[in-house]
């Protein structure tokens, strides 16, 4: 073998040296970029960073000196036996446990024990059907028919019960008209939809108008009046007791204004947390 052959066999060597450097340097860069990667740089969860360290957070509350559980002279509300049940079943023996006798069904039982069980009926929906009879008068001949109850506009509706329902889950509990369609499903298997459940909620809207033009007024008079009552509630910021002031009417809050009336007066509760106790 000459020189040159030899020289051209190590340049190709070191040509395919050279090509298995940079396949095993992109590789190890690829391999450590993964291993730096985190929840702020890529799509993993913050479960999977290495490093990540769990916050703990502080709490401003004292500690207490009472003991856990129930504390001394408060009244519990444990599950007690109602006098009045709604259904008894009775579990009778048909025979005697010792010696198999069976029992007559008119012999009396010796002794009871009792034990309740606090549970929901079955949720179903019940179909009422109501039939408005048309009569014929003796007298007169003419027709007089039954009159249906005032809610009741269509022949095959949602009856009050369901109505309250849903208002309740979308005013009350703030429940998305979607997930209210899919409880009212679960529960009762009705198929209300969407539109059907903005629609209950508006009439009840519609109906509630004059409640609010009352408030409405109350607010108003309750502005332009002489005395207004104030109540205030405590609070800690950094350790700190502040309180805020809330205007009460019947311990509904009304106002977002002070009184404006001539010789206004605010009064307020005599709390010891109140900074200058007395009246404002």
């Amino acid at each position: 073998m000459d020189y040159q052959q030899e020289n051209e066999q190590l340049k190709q060597r070191i040509q395919e040296l050279e090509a298995a450097l940079q396949a095993a340097q992109q590789q190890i860069a690829e391999l450590t970029a993964l291993l730096k990667q985190n929840s702020r740089n890529s799509h993993w969860p913050s479960s999977r960073d290495k490093s990540r360290k769990k916050k703990r957070t502080k709490s401003l509350r004292r500690k207490s000196d009472k003991k856990p559980g129930g504390q001394k002279g408060h009244e519990g509300h444990t599950l007690k036996m109602s006098d009045k049940p709604d259904v008894v079943t009775v579990h009778r023996p048909d025979t005697c446990q010792h010696c198999q006798q069976p029992f007559s069904e008119e012999q009396r039982a010796v002794a009871v024990d009792k034990r309740q069980v606090h549970d929901l009926p079955p949720l179903q929906v019940v179909v009422t059907e109501h039939q408005a009879e048309t009569l014929c008068c003796r007298h007169c001949c003419q027709l007089s028919q039954g009159t249906f109850p005032p809610y009741m506009v269509a022949p095959v509706q949602y009856g009050p019960s369901i109505q309250q329902l849903a208002v309740y889950l979308k005013s009350e509990q703030y429940i998305p008209y979607d997930r209210s369609r899919q409880f009212l499903a679960d529960l009762f298997d009705l198929r209300l939809s969407p539109g059907t459940l903005q629609n209950i909620v508006a009439r009840a809207a519609k109906r509630l108008r004059p409640i609010v033009t009352q408030v409405t007024q109350i607010k108003t008079a309750l502005i332009a009046g002489h005395t207004l009552h104030c109540d205030e509630s405590g609070f800690y910021i950094g350790g700190q007791a502040l309180v805020t002031r809330r205007r009460y009417q019947n311990a509904d809050l009304l106002l977002s204004s002070p009184a404006t009336g001539p010789q206004s007066h605010r009064c307020h509760g005599h709390s010891a947390s109140f900074p200058g106790n007395g009246h404002s």
